[in-house]
């Protein structure tokens, strides 16, 4: 993506991923709203059950032409568009890996004794809804392989 300009980082207080905050008539707000609102020459009010998506990944940056307004599904989009949304292992509770998922899926027979779905979750350390959700497609949905 090209941007017309270089990010503007807000450098005043932030909070929990970078996203700067500051006082507005008697408010705390995040930065980058505020900035996007100023710019558009609209009320804060006016934007209440939206997001302020930045184009360019920092939640520092305050820089109008870097910020767009839309749904939190929008913002969800655009995080796993980019690659930024932790799936799998990579997760910090995750209680197994990528590759004993694929096992679980590899494993599973229906009908089977051993290899049933309440086997697995006891072999593998999780829950039996848990192995639903990984044969499902429901959880670890970005690996090859799933089951259909």
């Amino acid at each position: 993506m090209s941007l017309l300009s270089e990010c503007l980082e807000h450098q005043l207080k932030c909070r929990g991923p970078g996203y700067g905050y500051l006082q507005h008539n008697g408010k705390q707000v995040l930065a980058h709203r505020l900035a996007y609102c100023q710019a558009n020459g609209i009320d804060m009010p006016a934007i209440d059950g939206m997001v302020v998506r930045h184009k360019c990944d920092n939640p520092k940056c305050i820089n109008p032409d870097h910020l767009l307004v839309g749904t939190q599904a929008d913002n969800m989009a655009d995080m796993h568009e980019r690659g930024r949304g932790l799936r799998g292992e990579k997760v910090g509770n995750s209680k197994i890996t990528d590759d004993q998922a694929d096992e679980i899926r590899r494993l599973y027979k229906p009908r089977s004794r051993k290899f049933n779905q309440y086997q697995l979750a006891k072999r593998f350390g999780i829950t039996q809804p848990q192995v639903s959700m990984i044969l499902s497609g429901k959880r670890r949905s970005h690996q090859s392989g799933d089951a259909a």
